[in-house]
């Protein structure tokens, strides 16, 4: 693990920055709700040292659990369904300009990203602008290249040298 710096990207919207660094932090939707910090608005973006990656990896309160119960007239809009995507935010990179849709409701604990380079962009839904409120939090982690944590793959660092 490598130290990485969390902070909201600079916007008209963020007033009062927040900015934090270590090697694993956690980002909650529940932040979102209360200041607007992690929206598409004002997105949380995470930066490692030249080389790194981040891993993201989902904590998902949404998921419906066997045993639960549901209050009466209120219907499971989380689906399990292959395919389907329950909204959460969106990843970027801004230096490849690729992103992705954050989506949950399929398990609990998932690694859901690994970035190619050391920056991404976080944009969070706000929960309460959704019907039933879903509450989660990404666990960022500063990692080596993939190349450094698998020596079987050395060769292919020195072969672009």
């Amino acid at each position: 693990m490598f130290s990485v710096a969390v902070e909201t990207a600079p916007s008209a919207v963020c007033s009062s920055p927040i900015a934090v660094s270590g090697t694993k932090g956690y980002l909650s939707n529940a932040i979102t709700e209360a200041s607007a910090k992690g929206s598409y608005a004002c997105p949380w973006r995470i930066k490692g040292n030249a080389g790194q990656t981040i891993k993201l990896t989902l904590w998902d309160f949404g998921v419906w659990q066997k045993n639960w119960t549901r209050r009466a007239g209120i219907a499971d809009g989380r689906s399990n369904r292959a395919g389907y995507c329950h909204i959460y935010g969106e990843i970027k990179e801004p230096a490849s300009g690729s992103s992705v849709r954050l989506c949950g409701g399929s398990a609990r604990e998932s690694v859901v990203y690994e970035s190619e380079g050391e920056e991404v962009l976080v944009h969070m839904v706000d929960p309460s602008t959704t019907a039933e409120p879903v509450y989660y939090f990404l666990e960022y982690e500063g990692m080596l290249p993939i190349h450094a944590r698998d020596p079987s793959l050395q060769w292919l660092c020195l072969y672009f040298l």
